[in-house]
């Protein structure tokens, strides 16, 4: 139905310089409804023979629709309304001088964002994309960080995505990487290209769960190599989750120390604040994060 819709949207654009010269014309206009009717026969055809559902609630969701959420469930997961700060995307009261985050932090990225919080219903859909072989979840998260990237950066222009990549060997247990594979979507989504090989993981790491803010960003020091830039001004940096910002900043680091100019983070859900959501309370022991 996809490449039948696709077919519907070159008739459309091959009409177009005959619209300008007899925009009046009946036969123009008989066949512009012809292609709006077979465009709307070929959407309800998918919505029969290829039905999207909801990653949250399992509804329909219609064909046209760039994600597989649902209006309702979307604004359920998505950040809520509030003051953001500029630098980590963490959140902070409005009239705040500092964030509570990175204010005795050092952050080599540029700015960064992300769709919602690492809370439920959203953190089970991760982590059924992580460990429990729902790679297909990769799409729609991609999808909604474009989404957020966008609403945050309205003005900016990135040269490339990146995705924030696992060591080897991590890589190999899981069979997949996480990050270069919601940085291709999200590019796809964004219209940019997306360079896999630009950022290496030089390192393992331990993983960051129960780590302080001083002890995450020890922990990640150096663990990113990057090739050459190159003329590479502006780069999208996406990941799965940031807590902290200590991986996103370490992987900024090493692209921007190979030439790259500005590095923006993004990421599917933000841990460690949980408590902003709605209905939500402080938790009582250091925030779950894990790679």
């Amino acid at each position: 139905m996809r490449v039948y819709t696709a077919a519907v949207d070159d008739i459309e654009e091959e009409m177009r310089p005959c619209e300008v010269a007899v925009a009046a014309s009946p036969a123009v206009r008989k066949r512009r409804g012809l292609a709006s009717a077979a465009r709307t026969a070929a959407r309800a055809l998918a919505d029969v023979f290829l039905p999207r559902f909801c990653i949250v609630c399992g509804r329909l969701v219609p064909c046209e629709s760039e994600a597989d959420v649902c209006d309702e469930c979307r604004m359920q997961i998505a950040l809520p309304e509030g003051h953001y700060c500029a630098k980590c995307g963490a959140p902070m009261a409005r009239y705040a001088a500092k964030c509570p985050n990175c204010r005795n932090m050092s952050l080599a990225m540029d700015a960064a964002t992300a769709f919602g919080f690492y809370t439920e219903p959203l953190r089970e859909r991760l982590i059924d994309f992580k460990f429990n072989g729902k790679q297909y979840l990769a799409r729609t998260f991609g999808m909604l960080v474009a989404g957020a990237v966008r609403r945050s950066w309205l003005d900016a222009a990135f040269d490339a995505v990146v995705g924030v990549p696992l060591h080897r060997g991590r890589r190999n247990n899981r069979g997949f990487d996480q990050g270069q594979i919601l940085a291709q979507y999200t590019a796809g989504a964004l219209g940019i290209v997306h360079r896999p090989g630009l950022l290496k993981r030089a390192r393992a790491t331990r993983s960051q769960v129960g780590l302080s803010k001083t002890a995450r960003m020890r922990n990640v020091k150096g663990a990113f190599k990057a090739a050459p830039g190159g003329n590479l001004e502006t780069v999208l940096l996406v990941d799965d989750i940031m807590t902290t910002g200590a991986t996103l900043s370490e992987a900024a680091r090493a692209l921007k120390r190979a030439g790259v100019g500005s590095v923006y983070g993004a990421v599917v859900a933000r841990a460690g604040f949980e408590y902003n959501a709605p209905g939500s309370s402080p938790p009582d022991d250091e925030e779950e994060s894990f790679e």
